[in-house]
């Protein structure tokens, strides 16, 4: 056989094989995508469910503490005043509920005795400490409780306090919201389609039998789950049997859909159902299937071709001496110079062998600016974006790489935080101790900080007694945390002075970046958090979204 038969069939076969490979990586492409896709929707999904769920239980549990510390109602409650009880409520709940905000507003007398039902205030009085556990340990130990669970009249999100006239429990104050009218709220707010399964023997448990009908009656009972839907789905297409599973996938007819659930827990720990929200995927099953195919023929099969047929005609010829010419460049940036002295060239005959002295010449240069730079490179660096006091990046760090780090991040639209922290009353310590423990204190408070935050944290001295901290991958609710933390390590730690024991305080301000914002913006609405905490007595966390 000819060579150029073997170089035909190699190049035929080398190709074949390369557009088979490529056909492989571009499958497993197409399904890594479906799969992070999936993983996506479902972990945004019910990452909104749970701040939903909070934001409710807030809203409850707010009400409620707002309810058993009111003086009139902690009258009432201990008098047996429910006519009283009851206009002094009204308004509150009528207002609440009206904004879709709450549904039920209670005064249980202990341990678990209906006192008022404030939506309606005729019915009668009901010892339901069997299925209200959180009213019993809210009433027992004086402490709050926020949970999701089945009353005798429906399945909601609901908190509970203690009413207390002096030292003694009286009372306790129930707020909750229906799940019907919070999955309306969920689908509302995320666009995407949502429902509830919950189990027969739960609310059979819980409900009186006439909630209990018109609870059931209202939806569809499948393989022992009473459930409800918002969107396009109706309770008959849900697969009841993939509920409990954090991601599944679907298919009705030609259509594929997503289901991501998570369970109801009650009071107790019990599973009592299953929250669960969906998603269509045809089209961006299609779209991303599509989409391979395109890559596949675009960019695979072309290039391939005619780099397969130009490296079979000239590799042949030049590729050793190319490998070698690599070969000194890598040798060149392992900075190996040692052994590039083997790979000199005796005789230049062409470019490629001046290419390659050229190298091996840039190569005793550059050894020579290494041998120069490399004992003067790290101590530049650790001196020039570090705050020689503090230890904390400087100013000029802040300026030529925090600021190009938040306009990448606010830019791209990914989540990030700044925090403007401030010591409180410092200059009282420059004046009372000295400059010289004003700086003591600095370093030591810098210290704190750091120990405090993670890693990958950045920490700035932004001028005197200010500092700045870039929290990249966080949203303002986990900025708000970060802060809370610094401002309770920094009151907590004791900063010895003189051989005395002094406490500090901050005052942080907090704001997360927006999309399309500029960093001087992002600042500014930290520093008027900041302003704000400073105004509003000090030792405390402001933070604007």
């Amino acid at each position: 056989m000819t060579l150029r038969k073997k170089l035909f069939l190699l190049t035929t076969a080398s190709f074949a094989l390369a557009v088979l490979a490529g056909g492989i990586h571009q499958w497993n492409a197409y399904r890594k995508l479906i799969k992070a896709e999936e993983d996506r929707f479902c972990k945004e999904s019910l990452g909104e469910y749970m701040e939903l769920v909070n934001f409710h239980k807030t809203v409850a549990n707010a009400v409620s503490s707002y309810v058993a510390k009111d003086r009139e109602v902690i009258k009432a409650v201990a008098g047996g005043d429910r006519e009283g009880l009851y206009r002094r409520l009204r308004p509150l709940y009528e207002e609440m509920s009206r904004d879709g905000l709450i549904r039920e507003m209670v005064i249980f007398k202990l341990p678990a005795v209906t006192f008022l039902n404030v939506r309606n205030p005729k019915a009668p009085q009901r010892d339901v400490s069997r299925i209200r556990g959180d009213v019993v340990r809210a009433g027992k130990t004086c402490t709050s409780t926020q949970t999701i669970l089945i009353c005798i009249n429906y399945v909601g999100i609901r908190a509970s306090n203690p009413i207390l006239m002096g030292d003694e429990v009286v009372g306790v104050a129930s707020v909750g919201i229906d799940m019907k009218d919070f999955l309306s709220r969920y689908t509302e707010i995320t666009g995407q389609g949502s429902g509830l399964a919950v189990s027969d023997s739960a609310l059979k448990m819980s409900l009186l039998d006439k909630s209990y009908e018109r609870y059931v009656g209202s939806r569809l009972k499948v393989k022992g789950y009473a459930v409800e839907t918002r969107g396009e789905l109706s309770p008959r297409d849900v697969p009841i049997d993939l509920l409990g599973l954090s991601t599944s996938r679907f298919r009705i007819g030609e259509r594929t859909f997503v289901l991501c659930s998570k369970p109801l827990e009650d009071f107790s720990g019990r599973i009592i159902g299953y929250f669960f929200t969906y998603r269509d995927f045809t089209g961006f099953a299609a779209q991303a299937a599509l989409g391979s195919l395109r890559d596949l023929i675009l960019l695979y099969v072309p290039p391939l071709f005619f780099v397969f047929a130009l490296l079979l005609v000239v590799l042949s010829r030049i590729y050793s001496r190319i490998e070698r010419t690599l070969r000194i460049i890598d040798l060149v940036k392992q900075k190996r110079f040692e052994d590039i002295r083997g790979e000199e060239t005796a005789k230049v005959r062409d470019e490629i062998d001046r290419i390659r002295a050229a190298i091996l010449e840039m190569a005793e240069e550059i050894k020579s600016y290494v041998d120069t730079l490399s004992k003067e490179v790290d101590l530049y660096t650790s001196k020039a974006y570090l705050d020689g006091l503090t230890e904390v990046f400087n100013r000029r760090a802040f300026e030529e790489f925090g600021k190009k780090f938040l306009e990448k991040m606010v830019g791209i639209g990914k989540p990030v935080s700044v925090l403007m922290i401030d010591i409180d009353n410092f200059k009282d310590i420059n004046d009372s101790f000295g400059h010289q423990v004003g700086d003591m204190i600095l370093s030591e408070v810098a210290q704190v900080i750091r120990e405090t935050l993670r890693d990958s944290d950045m920490v700035f001295r932004y001028g005197g007694e200010e500092f700045v901290v870039i929290l990249p991958g966080t949203n303002l609710s986990g900025a708000l945390k970060a802060a809370e933390n610094v401002r309770r390590r920094v009151e907590l730690a004791s900063f010895k002075v003189n051989g005395r024991k002094v406490r500090l305080t901050v005052s942080i301000g907090a704001a997360e970046g927006k999309k399309g914002e500029s960093v001087e913006d992002l600042i500014e609405r930290a520093d008027k958090s900041l302003y704000i905490a400073k105004k509003t007595g000090k030792n405390r966390v402001v933070g604007e979204s």
